[in-house]
């Protein structure tokens, strides 16, 4: 992107931590994915993100904040804006916002799965925080369908993704991450799909009956058929 986005942006390399608060409430402890490493650009470019897959992961969550925010990273105050939540381990050529004139930006990327989202990780002066003020993108907010939305604020490579009857062109535009007849619809325990609480595909978590067979992936023992759920991994 050229030396002035090179002098004006910076990557904060930070570290993730695990916590187990599920996304549809508190399930158990020790399950979300570990920390993200290896956080860096892509090859010859400043527009891309990349960074080393993480164990149990199902979505990343790039944050972008500024200098100014940076003391905020050590309490409650909101300190970055989501950039980015996707699956893939890249977030492709599009941080193409410039900073301001003498400005920087500086990006966080955390793990998440059914099981949660892990932490922003430590520093010597104390926990890293991540308490996002909502989304980067302005258009992702202005209450009509506009960028690269497949329905009103949501949908698309930048916004998140739109709830149940809304429009998508693939399962990422989708919560549920069911795509069908161009609308999001319903996560179900039979859709071959690992969405909503489950824990892997079609089994665990609070909703399917279907408990994971062996080397599946789990949060608590109840997800197993074994019930032995070890190193978020259902054991015989």
């Amino acid at each position: 992107m050229g030396s002035r986005r090179m002098k004006g942006r910076l990557t904060w390399w930070l570290l993730i931590a695990g916590t187990c608060a599920a996304l549809g409430g508190v399930r158990g402890t020790d399950a979300a994915p570990p920390e993200t490493l290896g956080l860096g650009w892509c090859s010859s470019t400043k527009t891309c993100l990349q960074w080393n897959g993480a164990s149990q992961a199902t979505e990343y969550r790039v944050y972008r904040g500024i200098a100014s925010g940076l003391p905020n990273l050590l309490t409650v105050a909101p300190d970055s804006c989501l950039e980015l939540a996707l699956s893939g381990t890249s977030t492709g050529p599009l941080l193409t916002t410039m900073p301001a004139p003498g400005e920087l930006f500086w990006f966080v990327v955390t793990a998440a799965n059914a099981c949660g989202e892990g932490s922003a990780g430590s520093a010597t002066a104390g926990l890293r925080i991540v308490n996002s003020s909502g989304s980067c993108t302005a258009y992702c907010m202005d209450n009509v369908t506009d960028g690269t939305e497949t329905d009103r604020d949501c949908g698309g490579p930048i916004c998140q993704p739109c709830i149940v009857g809304k429009i998508c062109f693939q399962r990422s535009d989708c919560q549920t991450r069911v795509c069908f007849a161009s609308h999001c619809q319903p996560a179900t325990c039979t859709d071959g799909q690992r969405n909503d609480v489950e824990t892997d595909v079609d089994c665990g978590g609070d909703v399917c009956i279907a408990r994971c067979a062996n080397g599946k992936s789990c949060c608590v023992s109840d997800d197993c058929q074994s019930g032995r759920c070890t190193g978020d991994v259902c054991q015989p």
